[in-house]
């Protein structure tokens, strides 16, 4: 295959994700501009109707490739490395995003911390603890992933899982509309990414997306947080990105070991 028709593959899968992007986007815009005066409200409409729409997509285009693609079983004796993962990758998100707040104290950041209040703790813990990581995994991960992934139907070409991963993440932070929120989502991105790309099962990285966002909730979780320099943050992140690769080299071999024997 030449490099003009990768090109030309890789550019139309990466155009239908924008596309579908865009129509979220689109919506949220539309119900904030038309329907009510709420950023919250306007983005919770959206996300419902984006729950119903990606939940039918991925079911039937899919579902079904994931249960014949390999994978590495999601089991309860893997839960603990899983975890333990998932805890040094929260603190290196939560890490560089919070010394880029405390250095910029960036605006954005500020007005959609306002905004989220509006309606009180309930309801904002209600959207951003189960509406929104339950619309996002589906439409991120579920979808514009499997876009990416998908063999173009001309030639056949099909991003490998990492370039597909970068790609979604990039656009899952872009969403998020300031650079701390941004920073966090790009990162955590790439980790949800990755746990479905191991397990195949999607609501894998809805169940990490829920606690990412259920403890983030939680203000004095911050304090255990460090944030004071830019070099602790880069050891934060490389320590998650070595403990994850850790995890799926040990689970990878223990799963072939059991089906050999």
């Amino acid at each position: 295959m030449s490099a003009k028709d990768k090109f030309y593959a890789g550019f139309t899968q990466a155009s239908k994700a924008v596309g579908l992007l865009a129509l979220y986007w689109t919506l949220g815009i539309v119900c904030r501009l038309y329907l009510v005066n709420s950023a919250l409200v306007a983005s919770a409409i959206a996300n419902g109707v984006f729950i119903i729409v990606c939940f039918i997509w991925y079911m039937r285009a899919y579902r079904k490739r994931d249960k014949t693609e390999y994978h590495i079983p999601f089991q309860k004796k893997s839960i603990g490395i899983f975890a333990l993962t998932f805890i040094v990758t929260y603190m290196a998100t939560q890490s560089l995003s919070l010394w880029y707040y405390v250095k910029t104290m960036d605006t954005g950041y500020t007005a959609h911390t306002v905004a989220a209040n509006e309606f009180g703790i309930w309801v904002r813990v209600a959207f951003q603890v189960l509406c929104a990581p339950v619309a996002e995994e589906l439409l991120f991960r579920g979808v514009l992933y499997n876009i990416l992934k998908t063999p173009h139907k001309k030639t056949g070409f099909a991003m490998n899982w990492f370039v597909a991963s970068v790609i979604v993440s990039v656009l899952f932070g872009v969403m998020h509309g300031n650079m701390v929120q941004m920073l966090t989502a790009m990162m955590a991105g790439l980790w949800f990414a990755f746990v479905y790309e191991i397990t195949r099962k999607l609501w894998v990285p809805v169940l990490f997306h829920v606690l990412y966002n259920t403890i983030s909730q939680f203000a004095f979780v911050q304090s255990f947080i460090p944030y004071q320099s830019l070099v602790l943050s880069i050891i934060l992140i490389l320590a998650a990105i070595t403990l994850s690769l850790w995890m799926v080299i040990t689970l990878d071999s223990e799963h072939r070991y059991i089906e050999m024997n």
